[in-house]
């Protein structure tokens, strides 16, 4: 036996402890129309149950998670799928909707909280029933019929002329249970108490909130129990429903007291349910609606007109019905549009967060065609939603109650008759399906057809003879789930037959396709080209060919009413071949040409994606070529290298880079060579272009590959500042025309221009201007006098991205006679 996690949460209540132990009693979902959900597994996975209900149904699982039973309110099913003893007419039914299970909560199950083998179903009536049936009980014992349930008491009357609701949540022990109605026409809710001594039949009465007009729509509990969520109208349509309403509910008592009414606009609410944390209210429409859509109220948003008017609406073309949280903590809805293929089991992935944070998803699980989907979802006691539970019992569940799908024909060709075996079966609980059925159907391919409910056999007689196709298909809620075909030959047979040549060779495979079905028949294959072996009776015969050529094949079967013949003529083709030659090699500098033969009707596809029957070959390497014909491949490949050419080109044999040079440091130099030039290149930097942009100092080398020649070339880039030119200026000179220090001399380090000296005295008074490196000493033709003067020196170059850079210089000198 599994371990069990067990939480357990105490909050405080109306002066009670409030127990909520953790629960996987709601592991397993009933639905819809043959519809059942394993929660088991992170995602929810469907599958195939007797369930058939348009609205509500209830459905208990064990506390590890095991299905145990299942109701729509009328009909009890054990988990075998088969109706329990005494398990018909629980209350449930709704004679005025065609004996059918309509109510939005037509079912509830309670576990007794004082015996684990006992059950209690309440079941409610339906609008169309004008009520009279009210809220009823039966009582079921797992301990019985070997452990798979017994119906011990039946339809037991609590309240009359109560609505299509009924609702449960533990009580402040966490394991005695309220069960609630409310009556119709009055303000009156009903609270049952259910504890370790069973039922207690006499009601709490609260008489609070409106008179309710009608009956449809849910009633939930918040998981905690503290809040209570009620939806009603009477037909859905012209507004006849009343706004929803809020109360509170005493967990201890069974009191319900008055909360507020928000406000509903033209909605008519259906579904109602809250988020785990009892904070978020979700509303959904069912029919009468302007728009398929889920509310969504945040009740921590002040006032009831705040509530109203601060909703977040969830609009989705597939919402329509009621909605459930799960034991994933996600709170989920079904779709009734009737105009889509397919049907999808909707979520909120996260109900506890406001606006469009909760996630809503249309799409979350995929309902097999076949499942009807219809108005209502599961009913549960609320409590168990209170903390997310997950079981890690994930099995797989079957899908369809079809286990077998085969048939089988026999017929006689004189009579014309044919007699159809439907080898099919079905798992027997679908039997037991009180409105839900199969369609099995036999089309036998002149226009009739024959129906059953379960698989049959059938025999049918053809007017004429031929060959015809009969169809078994098998169908639920108008979705075919399976269907097959055979053919059959009534009277001689029609021969048929198909051909494939042999790739490599003049042999050809001939396929009989004539029916099978019906009577014995032989073959006769006449191969048209007079060889020795030019017949054959085989069934599926292999013929060898001689040459080339077109062919008529005749095929003739027999059978105890007659012969007929076909014939059909083709092309037997060479055999398909394709060849590249040896491995070879070419001269960088000519281009290579591969080419195979053309073939009739053949197709090529070269590695390269051609699919001529020639390609250019520029590079050496290998090819491959693929020729196909009639589904017959072949393919050959190639290796091709370069070969030592009579004369190396002269870019080989003079490749150079230039000189060494300098660059500034925010420029870039491109290395390289034209790109006309062909060959394999390799730089010292493992770039393979023609070319190299260099931005960095450094040695550069290049490798040029043409064929079996090859050279290198390098150069060295330097990298200077170009936004710095120094320059030298000495402070002392004697211009004494001794040939030693006659200049004043300024020493310029880089390309400059645009040069100026000037010369002044020691009080600033300007001497002299010259526009190049050096001064005599002399103003005009003499000599200055010795002493100190001052000079200014400016010049200009070109710097980075050729921006004109100027300097200046001032100082002093020393002029010494």
């Amino acid at each position: 036996m599994r371990k069990i996690l067990t939480l357990l949460l105490v909050v405080s209540m109306a002066g009670s402890p409030f127990v909520v132990f953790a629960q996987q009693e709601a592991s397993n979902w009933v639905f819809g129309v043959g519809g059942g959900l394993d929660f088991s597994c992170s995602t929810p996975q469907f599958y195939s149950t007797p369930f058939d209900g348009l609205e509500g149904g209830a459905v208990i699982s064990s506390a590890d998670g095991d299905l145990l039973f299942f109701t729509d309110g009328n009909v009890v099913w054990s988990r075998d799928y088969q109706i329990m003893p005494n398990g018909h007419d629980l209350g449930g039914l709704c004679a005025g909707y065609g004996n059918y299970a309509s109510s939005s909560q037509s079912a509830l199950i309670i576990p007794h909280p004082g015996e684990s083998n006992l059950y209690y179903i309440f079941t409610t009536d339906c609008t169309e029933d004008g009520f009279a049936a009210g809220l009823r009980y039966s009582v079921v014992d797992l301990s019985l019929n070997g452990g798979m349930g017994d119906v011990t008491q039946k339809n037991k009357p609590l309240v009359a002329n109560t609505e299509e609701k009924v609702a449960a949540v533990f009580q402040s022990n966490g394991k005695d249970v309220w069960v609630l109605t409310h009556g119709v026409q009055s303000n009156k809710f009903y609270a049952f108490s259910i504890t370790s001594a069973g039922l207690n039949t006499t009601p709490i009465i609260s008489s609070i909130g409106q008179s309710h007009p009608g009956g449809r729509g849910y009633m939930k509990f918040s998981p905690d129990g503290q809040r209570l969520a009620v939806a009603c109208f009477l037909y859905g349509y012209n507004n006849d429903g009343i706004p929803l309403e809020l109360f509170k509910f005493n967990i201890s008592t069974g009191q319900v007291t008055s909360d507020f009414v928000i406000p509903t606009g033209t909605e008519v609410i259906y579904g109602v349910s809250f988020s785990p944390n009892g904070r978020v209210l979700y509303t959904s429409c069912a029919w009468g609606c302007s728009g398929s859509l889920i509310q969504q109220y945040n009740l921590d948003a002040g006032t009831p007109q705040q509530i109203y008017d601060q909703r977040y609406t969830i609009r989705d073309t597939y919402v329509q019905g009621g909605m459930q949280l799960a034991n994933d903590g996600k709170l989920y809805f079904l779709s009734t549009n009737s105009t889509k293929v397919e049907e999808y089991l909707g979520v909120i992935m996260y109900p506890d967060k406001t606006g469009n944070a909760c996630e809503q998803i249309s799409n979350y699980v995929e309902l097999p065609c076949w499942t009807g989907v219809t108005y209502g979802v599961p009913n549960f006691i609320e409590s168990y939603f209170r903390e997310q539970v997950t079981n890690g019992n994930c099995t797989q569940k079957n899908e369809s109650f079809v286990e077998n799908f085969d048939f089988g024909i026999s017929s006689d060709c004189h009579t014309r008759s044919v007699f159809f075996d439907n080898k099919s079966s079905v798992i027997d609980a679908e039997l037991s399906r009180p409105t839900l059925f199969y369609s099995w159907l036999i089309n036998f391919g002149d226009g009739a057809i024959h129906w059953s409910r379960v698989p049959e056999d059938a025999t049918h007689t053809y007017a004429t003879p031929g060959t015809y196709t009969v169809t078994l298909s098998v169908s639920s809620a108008g979705c075919v789930i399976y269907s097959m075909q055979q053919l059959v030959t009534i009277g001689a047979p029609s021969p048929k037959f198909s051909y494939k040549q042999d790739c490599k060779t003049l042999a050809v495979n001939f396929n009989n396709l004539t029916s099978e079905q019906g009577e014995a028949y032989t073959l006769h294959w006449d191969f048209g080209d007079n060889s020795i072996d030019n017949t054959s009776d085989a069934k599926n015969p292999t013929h060898k060919y001689a040459i080339p050529g077109k062919y008529a094949v005749t095929l003739t079967a027999t059978n105890d009413c007659g012969s007929s013949s076909t014939q059909m003529e083709f092309q037997v083709y060479e055999p398909l071949s394709v060849s590249l030659g040896p491995d070879t090699a070419f001269c960088f500098e000519t281009d290579y040409i591969l080419k195979v033969a053309r073939q009739p009707k053949a197709s090529y596809r070269w590695s390269t994606g051609d699919t001529w029957i020639d390609i250019k070959v520029t590079t050496p390497g290998e090819y491959s070529v693929i020729a196909s014909r009639d589904g017959c491949v072949v393919s050959d490949v190639i290796q091709l290298k370069y070969e030592d050419c009579d004369l190396c080109s002269t870019v080989v044999k003079d490749l150079q880079l230039g000189s060494d040079t300098t660059i500034c440091e925010t420029d870039l130099i491109h290395l390289g060579v034209d790109k006309s030039v062909k060959g394999e290149f390799l730089w010292s930097n493992s770039q393979t272009e023609h070319g190299i942009d260099v931005t960095e100092a450094g040695k550069y080398w290049l490798t040029l590959i043409q064929g079996n020649c090859q050279t290198s070339d390098t150069v060295t880039v330097d990298i200077r500042d170009c936004t710095v030119c120094d320059v030298f200026i000495p402070n002392v000179f004697t211009p004494n025309i001794d040939s030693k220090n006659d200049v004043f001399a300024v020493d310029v380090r880089c390309e400059h221009y645009a040069f100026r000296l000037t010369i002044y005295n020691r009080w600033g008074d300007k001497l002299i201007t010259v526009y190049e490196p050096s001064w005599n000493g002399r103003i005009g033709n003499e000599f200055v006098s010795p002493g100190i003067y001052y000079y200014a020196v400016q010049y200009s170059f070109t710097g980075p991205q050729s921006r004109v850079i100027t300097h200046q210089k001032k100082g002093w000198l020393h002029v010494v006679r």
